[in-house]
């Protein structure tokens, strides 16, 4: 837990798991808010009518994400929620790099890339 690395490595996890946090629940709360009579992918309607809470912006991006990706939407809004979190967290991706031996423990398995060249 915590693998950050230097601070600037430390500053743009943090900024870009913030980021992907908030385009989440930017998605999010467009898709919950969906309404097939919003302007969106292939409909032009009236702008004072928009029911989406977040306007235009969320009528759009919900219509467009439901029409290419379903209700994987959701899902893929979830993702980038967990991926976010991670990202603040620090939480890592299982990988433990050792300074002599340059072995990479992934998810348990330790795979070496061992220097096999005489010093």
């Amino acid at each position: 837990m915590f693998k950050y690395g230097t601070l600037r490595l430390f500053f743009t996890k943090i900024l870009i798991g913030l980021i992907f946090i908030a385009f989440s629940l930017i998605l999010f709360l467009s898709l919950i808010s969906f309404n097939p009579e919003d302007p969106g992918f292939k409909r032009i309607t009236n702008e004072e009518n928009i029911r989406n809470y977040l306007g235009y912006f969320g009528a759009t991006l919900s219509s467009f994400m439901l029409v290419f990706w379903g209700h994987a939407s959701y899902i893929i809004s979830l993702f980038f929620f967990s991926k976010g979190f991670k990202l603040v967290l620090g939480i890592g991706d299982g990988t433990v790099y050792a300074d002599d031996e340059k072995a990479y423990d992934v998810k348990g398995l330790k795979v070496g890339l061992f220097d096999n060249s005489e010093k």
